[in-house]
């Protein structure tokens, strides 16, 4: 009767031990659900403010598409200060190309459509890097021959602009569209 009972209580014992144990593993495959699940969250929240940030430097900077108006000696200044501005902007744009290239990175762990709106954004910061280069020359070039320097700049100065604001709410939508699969 005791070699019963002892057996009886090392079956108990032992399914004890099993249960515990599956819901010990059970917890330990859902803790690692949740840590990917935010981990991914994370990396497209990052990404989501990174085209917003992209947003924000755009619309803070609009205000050197503006026209040098004509009020006299006053001109030259404006002139200069516009030069200064768009050598700020380059530099900015330039300090900022390590951040784009890790975006590009964290963009890369999801699904193509994403990847391809931060490579196009990416595309179109450089291209307008590339532009504003060219226009800064103009302005230093007019600046020292007194006079204004082609008008197209400041349409294309403001067609960039608006291609960096498509293809950022692209991001920010994808970002979206991406977090309700993955994240659910």
């Amino acid at each position: 009767m005791l070699a019963r009972d002892m057996e009886t209580t090392d079956v108990l014992l032992l399914l004890a031990i099993i249960v515990s144990l599956s819901i010990g593993l059970v917890t330990l495959i859902q803790t690692k659900r949740i840590q990917k699940s935010q981990y991914r969250h994370g990396l497209l929240k990052e990404i989501s403010d990174w085209a917003i940030d992209v947003d924000r430097w755009r619309t803070e900077n609009r205000h050197i598409y503006t026209k040098v108006v004509d009020v006299g000696d006053d001109q030259q200044g404006q002139r200069q200060l516009r030069h200064a501005h768009i050598v700020e902007v380059i530099e900015y744009l330039a300090a900022k190309r390590a951040r784009n290239h890790y975006i590009c990175v964290l963009a890369q762990r999801f699904d193509k459509s994403l990847q391809k709106t931060v490579d196009m954004l990416t595309k179109k910061l450089q291209g307008y890097e590339d532009f504003l280069e060219q226009w800064r020359k103009a302005v230093f070039t007019a600046c020292e021959q007194g006079v204004d320097e082609d008008p197209q700049y400041i349409e294309d100065a403001d067609n960039h602009a608006s291609q960096l604001a498509e293809y950022t709410k692209k991001v920010i939508e994808n970002v979206a569209t991406t977090e309700a699969k993955v994240c659910g």
